[in-house]
């Protein structure tokens, strides 16, 4: 047995694997401010003048949505690329089959 880290438990792959998630994070947080400019601007052409509801509706629930595909899709890149997917199947495998490979 090697007393070797792995994955997220190996600090310096741990801070790579973070600062990239938190890069991939402002990519899309600016990504999602140019969605909502552009879906209040095309809205009020195509609507006229907007309420004040229908802007606070339209920011939070673009918003809300890409962010949070972009923090799922983040953590699933996080997870992969550490190689922690592998240690747990690694460990699954090990429980289901006590003997070993």
């Amino acid at each position: 047995m090697t007393d070797r880290k792995s994955g997220i438990d190996d600090p310096e792959q741990a801070a790579h694997a973070w600062a990239r998630f938190r890069r991939v994070l402002a990519w899309m947080g600016m990504a999602t401010v140019v969605v909502v400019v552009v879906s209040l601007i095309a809205l009020e052409i195509g609507y006229g003048p907007l309420s004040w509801v229908t802007i606070i509706a339209t920011v939070f629930g673009l918003s809300a949505t890409i962010m949070l595909a972009a923090l799922l899709m983040g953590l699933i890149f996080l997870s992969s690329g550490t190689g922690y997917d592998e240690t747990v199947d690694e460990a699954i495998r090990k429980r289901e089959d006590p003997r070993g490979p």
